[in-house]
């Protein structure tokens, strides 16, 4: 089967068309193909990337002060604390260091994910105290506390 471009919609046609199956354009008549056009879909979808990409890093930023605050924390024991901070160094250069001529997108995009999964955690926690205290708040604003 040879291919040839729609001179329209640059959309792949049989040889043997006369007509281009996506757009019904005429394939008989000469000229220039059209320059490529990216779809309105691909460029929503680069622009949700791009935010979607920005929130996973802000995530990943808490996650990373969160792991580093367990690592700095004198209450948990010594060998637990050093494996901590091996997996985060190890996350770290692994998602920081290129892995090759390609870059290393396909090591960093994981730990990202990973340490914005803890940036969630760090968030979520905060949010549920701070919900906590804005509860208590209320409660002995409005005289409830008395009552219980």
């Amino acid at each position: 089967m040879n291919a040839r471009r729609c001179p329209s919609c640059r959309t792949y046609v049989e040889e043997s068309d006369l007509r281009c199956f996506a757009c019904r354009g005429d394939l008989s008549k000469g000229g220039p193909v059209a320059p490529l056009r990216r779809p309105q879909l691909l460029r929503t979808v680069r622009k949700d990337k791009t935010a979607s990409s920005a929130l996973l890093v802000v995530l990943a930023v808490f996650g990373f002060i969160g792991v580093s605050t367990l690592v700095l924390n004198s209450g948990i024991a010594l060998p637990a604390r050093i494996g901590i901070a091996a997996i985060l160094l190890l996350g770290v250069l692994a998602g920081v260091i290129p892995a090759g001529p390609g870059g290393s997108a396909a090591v960093s995009r994981p730990i990202l994910k990973v340490f914005a999964f803890f940036g969630l955690l760090v968030v979520t926690g905060i949010g549920l105290i701070f919900a906590l205290v804005l509860i208590i708040f209320v409660a002995c604003a409005t005289g409830a506390a008395g009552k219980w």
